[in-house]
């Protein structure tokens, strides 16, 4: 059973879900890719990009609706943040030799927009789990 919304243990709880998954994120575009895997197809690297950024992006927001109620200029600055770490993670891949790809950070930012656009439409809903006798810090 999940902790209710608002409280500290969730709090850190989703911010523990959202930080894990940016460091696996980063792991996973930082190691050697394997081919040939049972999932792969002609475009399963662009799917994958735009699944990962806009689950980055949903559980970013997850966390920030319960500090604060989710505004248009937070979901544009963090959609912001969030593209400008993807240009920054296909850049740094030369570094690990990998190959960076101006389609992946296209991809990255397409799940990141998606993810935004899903949101706008339900930031109502997510800052309505926020306790509102807490004003966020």
């Amino acid at each position: 059973m999940s902790p209710p919304p608002g409280t500290s243990r969730a709090r850190l709880v989703r911010l523990g879900l959202w930080l894990s998954f940016w460091v696996v994120l980063f792991a996973l575009t930082h190691t050697k890719a394997i081919s040939g895997g049972r999932f792969e197809f002609e475009y399963s690297d662009i799917v994958a990009h735009v699944l990962l950024y806009s689950v980055l992006t949903w559980l970013g927001a997850r966390y920030l609706a319960i500090r604060a109620a989710l505004t248009i200029q937070a979901l544009a600055v963090w959609a912001g943040i969030y593209a400008v770490y993807g240009a920054f993670d296909e850049w740094s891949q030369q570094f690990v030799s990998r190959i960076p790809s101006f389609l992946d950070w296209l991809a990255d930012c397409t799940g990141i927009a998606l993810a935004t656009l899903w949101l706008l439409r339900r930031r109502g809903r997510l800052s309505e789990q926020r306790p509102q006798d807490v004003t966020p810090p």
